[in-house]
């Protein structure tokens, strides 16, 4: 259905903003609680891709109607965030803020935070409630990572607990909306506002994200760095952006593969300066003892336990799961044994892929070293994966150009959204997914390598 007066863009933008204020109103006065079901991103996000794919072949009322859908994700989303940080703020999760804030509090202190003593002595002071659970991973285990990881937690032992998750919160909001404005900027800005629109609603209804709100992860700073480490992968900085992800979130460490695959010694060159100038800003700040409390390997304390939790999809705690099904400390040295070998051989297949590919495409050489990263890391869990966001943006901007077209790239994102986003006690579902996250870029990329050597013999013949 066409109507003359909405063949002017700003109407049919305004009409389908009010469209979208009137559709949150009806939802939240009918079902205030319905967008956290989970199966909402698992219908939701492939009805957006395949949407907004076609608009243009909608009819003008159509058009409005999708716009109104579009935005009314925004809102209804928006809100059921700004709910989640307000609960992270008067009510802090003991998962994983709480570990920050002791983390902290431990650092400011002066105290050695690879020093199990340290953390009990501190969370005593700092009269904190905690399961058993919490003192087996944290308290006596001490801090998980370098010392130069700390300096983003310092600050939140100088607050008490609620002020520092404002303080957290603040800090989440803005890398987050910092990222949604570059994956715009990066892939849809020619779009306009709907754009726009499209990525916010796509974003904030991926279920990593949300997860990453609850457990009030640091993924969305690693996320940022990320989209930065892209934009400029073509420049020295990009290693700037490389070497904070990494001390934010190590399994990024595996992207310096690209820089090393593409020749970007420039890059390299930054992300090693930035690594040592950072060290030496930690050594600085916390002194040479700790350093040698953490080369004493801290995670190697960490309760077998930690593995068997249902949102830890990566392939060490899934050969854990499979092998023993039960804590056992004498499955230890198998499991290690096989994660290292069947590590060696995704790597190796990702390598020759990488090597294949480098020479004629960044995006998926970067996508599907990053999916390994996060595959073999035995420390991923449901939220790391909002780091992985930028690949569905990247698969929509080539959804003409690979195979399956935008249908399978809805498919992909729906059984993303699906296998990340309910646990439903299935823990083998976010390992899926993240195998899926690996495979999605992997193939795509072998399609690329066959599509590129096909093309070279018709080329060279007619050069001929």
């Amino acid at each position: 259905m066409h109507f003359s007066f909405l063949r002017d863009r700003r109407v049919e933008l305004f009409l389908g903003i009010l469209a979208g204020i009137i559709i949150s109103a009806a939802v939240l006065i009918i079902k205030p609680t319905g967008v956290g079901n989970p199966l909402v991103p698992v219908m939701g996000m492939p009805a957006l891709i395949i949407g907004l794919h076609y608009r243009d072949c909608l009819g003008s009322a159509s058009r409005v109607a999708f716009d109104g859908l579009v935005f009314s994700v925004v809102v209804l989303f928006t809100i059921r965030f700004f709910q989640a940080f307000g609960a992270l703020i008067v009510s802090p999760p003991i998962w994983d803020f709480q570990v920050f804030w002791i983390s902290g509090s431990v650092a400011a202190r002066g105290l050695d935070f690879y020093s199990p003593q340290s953390f009990h002595d501190v969370a005593k002071i700092l009269n904190v409630s905690f399961t058993d659970d919490f003192s087996k991973e944290i308290l006596d285990v001490g801090f998980w990572y370098p010392p130069m990881t700390m300096l983003l937690f310092l600050p939140l032992g100088w607050f008490n607990i609620n002020l520092a998750a404002l303080v957290w919160v603040i800090l989440l909001c803005a890398t987050l909306i910092t990222g949604i404005l570059l994956l715009w900027k990066l892939c849809m800005q020619d779009t306009g506002i709907r754009g726009l629109f499209f990525v916010t609603a796509l974003t904030l209804m991926f279920p990593p994200i949300i997860n990453n709100i609850w457990f009030a992860q640091t993924n969305f700073i690693v996320l940022l760095m990320l989209l930065l480490f892209w934009r400029d992968r073509g420049l020295g900085r990009a290693g700037v952006w490389l070497a904070i992800s990494i001390l934010v979130k190590p399994f990024t460490a595996v992207l310096l593969l690209f820089l090393l695959f593409k020749r970007r010694w420039n890059a390299f060159v930054y992300a090693v300066s930035a690594f040592v100038a950072i060290s030496l800003l930690s050594l600085v700040v916390f002194g040479s003892a700790t350093f040698g409390s953490f080369l004493s390997n801290p995670v190697v304390k960490v309760p077998s336990l930690f593995f068997f939790e249902l949102d830890k999809g990566n392939l060490y705690a899934m050969i854990w799961r499979l092998m023993a099904g039960s804590v056992d400390k004498n499955m230890v040295g198998w499991a290690q044994a096989i994660f290292i070998g069947a590590s060696v051989v995704l790597f190796l297949v990702t390598l020759w892929v990488v090597y294949k590919l480098i020479p004629f495409n960044d995006e998926w050489c970067i996508a599907v070293i990053a999916s390994l990263g996060l595959l073999v890391y035995p420390n991923a869990s449901t939220n790391y994966y909002s780091a992985l966001l930028p690949v569905v943006f990247w698969l929509w901007a080539t959804r003409r150009n690979v195979p399956g077209g935008v249908w399978g790239i809805a498919i992909f994102v729906g059984l993303e959204a699906l296998l990340l986003g309910y646990n439903g006690g299935w823990s083998n579902l976010v390992f899926w997914g993240s195998v899926l996250f690996w495979v999605m870029p992997l193939g795509i990329s072998f399609w690329l390598i066959w599509r590129e050597h096909s093309q070279k013999p018709a080329v060279y013949a007619k050069q001929l």
